[in-house]
């Protein structure tokens, strides 16, 4: 897509390199969590406490350049600005005319 922002590469479960599963809550009240709550075995952690279900999400660390790189495939499309937030990299890109 246009401009890409993630949170947090850390709190993570490494799988493979620079690849994680990191947590995601969802609140019991959005689709992704309620149809899980009502499940004998959940994919994903319910919490009654904090009335959220805990699933792993997959989550890339970049190295510098890398999205950079892989975004210079796709045609008609400049990379307008790059910046590291929020420990991993972002870019914001521009569909050419």
């Amino acid at each position: 897509g246009g401009s890409s922002s993630s949170g947090g590469g850390g709190g993570g479960v490494p799988i493979l390199g620079k690849d994680y599963l990191v947590p995601w809550n969802v609140p019991f009240h959005r689709p992704e969590a309620a149809s899980v709550v009502s499940k004998p075995n959940p994919s994903g952690n319910v919490d009654q406490k904090s009335g959220h279900v805990v699933f792993q999400r997959f989550y890339h660390v970049f190295e510098k350049g890398e999205l950079e790189c892989l975004v210079n495939y796709i045609p008609n499309i400049t990379v307008v600005r790059c910046v590291y937030d929020r420990s991993n990299w972002c870019i914001t890109v521009r569909r050419d005319a």
